[in-house]
């Protein structure tokens, strides 16, 4: 029982890190701990959908299959970080897309974004 203490504390205490992390901002440490939770259900359940299919085909497609996803949950993430967070969430270029001034989360921290929420941390809002 003791060895699982010390990973659920860790996951208590993050919301209260983000709202230690900037004082004036008004965080919600209830809000930060859904965001972070609903995220990490989602990037588990990409795997997941892996070994569903994985069990569906034969067993010489098997190990092809769950990889595919885990695979695509790899490179899309770089993406993420490279370009796509910013080309989603950054300065507007005529209404339509984001430019690349917060590529490689650059402008990305833990101080709430006034524009999309005044709750979360900004690095934690998409």
């Amino acid at each position: 029982m003791k060895k699982y203490l010390l990973p659920l504390s860790f996951l208590l205490m993050t919301p209260g890190a983000a709202l230690a992390a900037d004082g004036e901002n008004a965080l919600n440490g209830a809000d930060t701990a859904y965001v972070a939770i609903a995220a990490l259900l989602v990037l588990i359940m990409t795997p997941a959908l892996g070994f569903f299919y994985g069990g569906l085909v034969r067993r010489k497609n098997t190990i092809n299959t769950i990889m595919m996803p885990m695979i695509c949950l790899a490179i899309f993430t770089v993406q993420w970080f490279l370009y796509g967070y910013s080309l989603s969430f950054g300065p507007d270029v005529g209404g339509i897309i984001g430019n690349l001034d917060c590529a490689f989360f650059k402008k990305v921290g833990m101080a709430a974004e006034q524009e999309y929420s005044e709750t979360l941390p900004h690095i934690l809002f998409p």
